[in-house]
């Protein structure tokens, strides 16, 4: 069962395409019904004018964490840096690298 929540909206305006719209959402995914154990994830949705409608461009990051709080601190500071779904994944692989990572001894 996948459940999808506003946690915030953005609006920037861009000299070509005017003014766009980031939404940016909480994911939660239970895969395994017996144990009720949710993975939480993210989607970023790009709301702007074309010239032909609207255009929507999004991201979505399924299974990123089992903890909902990293998750949401995440996704709060993609919100106040207007994070774009073209970067979303580099951006969750450089946090996640940063907080799974870092007690890992160097070799070398």
């Amino acid at each position: 069962m996948r459940k999808l929540t506003l946690v915030g909206n953005r609006f920037m305006t861009d000299a070509e395409k005017g003014e766009i719209r980031l939404e940016y959402y909480l994911l939660e995914e239970t895969r395994d019904v017996s144990n009720y154990m949710p993975l939480y994830g993210m989607r970023i949705m790009k709301w702007s004018k074309a010239s032909d409608g609207i255009l929507r461009e999004q991201k979505t990051a399924a299974a990123i964490s089992y903890s909902r709080e990293f998750v949401l601190e995440i996704l709060n500071q993609f919100i106040r840096n207007l994070v774009t779904p073209m970067c979303m994944l580099e951006l969750i692989d450089e946090k996640v690298s940063q907080e799974y990572c870092q007690d890992i001894p160097r070799i070398g």
